[in-house]
C-alpha cells in the first residue's frame, strides 16, 4: 500500500523461513535410529556472531567433559565469510575457522578442534537440503 501511496506499483510478497511439515514425521519412535545411547545437539544457522554458535561451542565443550554420550550436529556453513568475522571478539572461541578453496567451505571442524572440541563428537552437515536434514534428524 505504502509503494502505490506514492505512485510505485509493485507485486510484493513476504515469505517467512518455514518448514515443510510433511517432511518432519510426527516425533521420533522410541529404539529408533542412530542416535540411540547418544545425547545429540543440533545448531542450524550460518555462522556468524549474532547466532551465538561461539557460546554454543564454549558449552558444548564443557558438557562433552562430563557427557561421554554427547555428539554436536550442525549446519553452519556460511558463503558470506565477511559475517563470520568477530565471532571471536566475546572470548569464547579463539580464531576463526579458515576459507577452504579448494571445498568452498569454512572448515569449521578444525576450527572446533582448536577450540577444544572432541571432533570425533561432531558432525558438519554442510549445506543440507530440508528433506536431507529431515532425513538425517529422523535417524
Amino acid at each position: 500500500d505504502k509503494g502505490r501511496e506514492v505512485g510505485v506499483a509493485l507485486d510484493v510478497g513476504v515469505f517467512q523461513q518455514g518448514i515443510e511439515r510433511g517432511m518432519w514425521g510426527g516425533g521420533r519412535e522410541e529404539g529408533r535410529g542412530k542416535g540411540d545411547g547418544e545425547f545429540v545437539i543440533f545448531s542450524g544457522g550460518k555462522l556468524e556472531p549474532r547466532k551465538g554458535q561461539d557460546i554454543l561451542i564454549a558449552a558444548f565443550r564443557k558438557f562433552q567433559e562430563r557427557h561421554d554420550d554427547a555428539r554436536l550436529i550442525f549446519a553452519w556453513q556460511n558463503d558470506w565469510i565477511e559475517t563470520v568475522k568477530g565471532i571471536e571478539a566475546w572470548g569464547h572461541v579463539e580464531g576463526l575457522p579458515e576459507w577452504d578453496g579448494r571445498t568452498g567451505a569454512l572448515r569449521i571442524v578444525e576450527w572446533m578442534g582448536a577450540n577444544g572440541i572432541d571432533t570425533s563428537k561432531v558432525t558438519d552437515l554442510g549445506r543440507p537440503t530440508q528433506r536431507e536434514l529431515a532425513r538425517v534428524l529422523g535417524e
